[in-house]
C-alpha cells in the first residue's frame, strides 16, 4: 500500500495537479468543463466509469469499516458505558459520553459493567486512533456526498451546475474529500479486528476498573500515566496513517473549508430572516419586517447566492433560495435550487424509488411540487 501511495504522489507530479486529485488519484481537476463532467454522469463508459464508481463508494467502504469498528466494540461491551442508553450503537454517542466520563472519571461510582467498558476504551490504543480518523473525515463524507448529489442532479435533473467558479468549486471540494476518504479507508482497512477477536488485556486494566467502580479518586494517579503512555502510542500510530500524510500537504484547504462552511451557516441565518415563509422570517426584527415582501426576498437571494459559493452542499440554503427565487420570478427559476435541496436529501424528483414510503417533511413535499410542475 505505501508503494503504491508513494507512486499516486509521483504521478500527480508528473501529470500536474489539474488532472488529480490531491493523492496522486484521478480527480475532476482545477478547471474541470461542464459537458465533461455531465457526460460523466450520463453515459461513463470504461475508466470514466470506473472513476465515478469509486466515487460513490469511497465513502459507503468508509462508512462499512466504521460499522465493523462498531460491532468490536459492541462485542467488547464498550457501549455499556452509555449506561442507561445502553443498546444505543451510535459512535456519536459513544465518543460524548467517553468524554464526559473520562472529564470527571470519579465523580460517582460506576457499576461494574460501566467501569470495565470505561476502563477498556481508555486504555485502546486502537479506538483512540479510529476515532480520530472517523472525526477527520465526517465533514469530506458530507462534501462528497454533496458534490455527487449536485452532480448527479445537474446531469438527470434541474439542478444546473454553473460553468467555471461554481463547478470548478465543487470539483475541488469532492477532489479533497475524495482523496481524505480514499487515505481513511486505507486506514481504517489497516486498523480492522474481527469483532470476535480476542480483546487486549493492558496490566492496568483490573486496577482502573477497580477505582472507577468504586469512586476512588486514588486512580487518577493511574488514569493520568497511562493516559500520558497512550496519547504518545496513539499519535506515533497517528503519524503513520496515509491520511496524516496526505494533511502535511491539504491542511491548508481543509482549514479553509471549514472557515468557509462555517461563514455559510452564519450567512444562512440572515437569509432565515429575511424569508418571509420561513418561522425566522416570521419573527423577524422591525427593521426587515418593515420591508415589502418582494424586497426581502431579493435581498435573501443576494446573500444566499454569496453563502452558496461557500457552501455548496447546504440543503437549507437551497431550499431557502428556492423559496426566495419562487416569490420573485417562479419556479423556472427556483426549480434548480428545490432540485439541489432535494438530491442533497437524498431524493431524485425523477426517480420514485429515491422517496418511495418515506415521511417527506413540509419543505421536501414543497421542493417537489415545484419542481413536479
Amino acid at each position: 500500500m505505501h508503494v503504491r501511495f508513494l507512486a499516486c504522489c509521483a504521478c500527480a507530479l508528473a501529470q500536474g495537479p489539474a488532472t488529480r486529485a490531491p493523492d496522486g488519484e484521478r480527480g475532476f481537476g482545477l478547471q474541470a468543463e461542464v459537458q465533461d463532467v455531465l457526460k460523466l454522469f450520463r453515459n461513463a463508459e470504461g475508466e470514466d466509469a470506473a472513476f465515478v464508481a469509486d466515487l460513490w463508494s469511497v465513502e459507503a467502504d468508509v462508512r462499512t469499516l466504521l460499522y465493523l469498528a462498531r460491532e468490536v466494540y459492541r462485542e467488547r461491551g464498550y457501549f455499556a458505558v452509555l449506561g442507561p442508553r445502553a443498546g444505543d450503537d451510535d459512535l456519536a454517542a459513544l465518543y460524548s459520553v467517553f468524554d464526559e466520563l473520562a472529564s470527571w472519571p470519579f465523580a460517582e461510582p460506576l457499576d461494574e459493567a460501566r467501569a470495565r467498558a470505561l476502563a477498556m476504551l481508555w486504555l485502546d490504543e486502537r479506538f483512540r486512533v479510529r476515532r480520530a480518523v472517523d472525526e477527520a473525515v465526517s465533514m469530506d463524507s458530507r462534501e462528497l456526498r454533496g458534490a455527487l448529489a449536485l452532480l448527479l442532479a445537474s446531469a438527470r435533473g434541474l439542478a444546473a451546475v454553473q460553468p467555471r467558479e461554481e463547478l470548478w468549486s465543487i470539483a475541488e471540494r469532492a477532489d479533497l474529500a475524495a482523496a481524505r476518504l480514499r487515505a481513511a479507508r486505507l486506514d481504517l482497512g489497516a486498523l480492522y479486528e474481527h469483532p470476535h477477536a480476542r480483546a487486549p488485556d493492558p496490566p492496568e486494566l483490573a486496577e482502573l476498573q477497580q477505582y472507577l467502580f468504586l469512586g476512588d479518586s486514588r486512580g487518577r494517579e493511574l488514569l493520568r500515566s497511562s493516559g500520558e503512555r497512550l496519547a504518545k502510542a496513539a499519535r506515533r500510530m497517528q503519524d503513520a496513517l496515509f491520511l496524516s500524510r496526505l494533511d502535511g500537504r491539504v491542511a491548508t484547504a481543509v482549514a479553509r473549508r471549514e472557515s468557509a462552511v462555517r461563514r455559510a451557516a452564519e450567512m444562512r441565518a440572515e437569509v432565515e430572516a429575511l424569508v418571509p415563509s420561513t418561522g425566522a422570517g416570521k419573527a423577524a426584527p422591525p427593521d426587515v419586517a418593515a420591508l415589502r415582501d418582494v424586497d426581502r426576498c431579493r435581498s435573501a437571494i443576494v446573500t444566499g447566492l454569496q453563502a452558496l459559493a461557500l457552501d455548496p452542499f447546504d440543503p437549507r440554503l437551497n431550499y431557502l433560495l428556492g423559496e426566495a427565487h419562487d416569490f420573485v420570478a417562479g419556479s423556472r427559476l427556483s426549480q434548480p435550487y428545490f432540485d439541489r435541496f432535494l438530491a442533497l436529501s437524498g431524493i431524485r424528483f425523477y426517480d420514485y424509488a429515491t422517496y418511495a414510503g418515506r415521511h417527506l417533511t413540509r419543505e421536501e413535499q414543497r421542493a417537489l411540487e415545484v419542481v413536479s410542475r
